[in-house]
């Protein structure tokens, strides 16, 4: 589950990453990603106390879906103007 986590958070990241530099949508897929990076790396760390693994996706997935809710806010900001 460690390993699961971290690759869903590394490739979340990544998504959120290029979603930003080339505002392609793949918004529900990123959000999707981080949010099953995170439920794996909660899982994970309940078998293993101490896997850094576990941490790194946990780390990379809250990440991705700050950077997702960051955008968000953003469009939402342009809207309103």
């Amino acid at each position: 589950m460690a390993t699961a986590s971290l690759t869903l958070g590394i490739i979340a990241l990544v998504l959120a990453f290029w979603k930003i530099m080339f505002l392609f949508p793949f918004g529900a897929l990123t959000f999707l990603l981080a949010t099953l990076s995170l439920i794996f790396g909660i899982l994970a760390l309940r078998d293993d106390r101490y896997d850094a693994r576990a941490i790194a996706g946990i780390v990379c997935g809250g990440v991705s879906l700050f950077i997702q809710l960051c955008i968000i806010l953003f469009i939402a900001a342009l809207l309103m103007m």
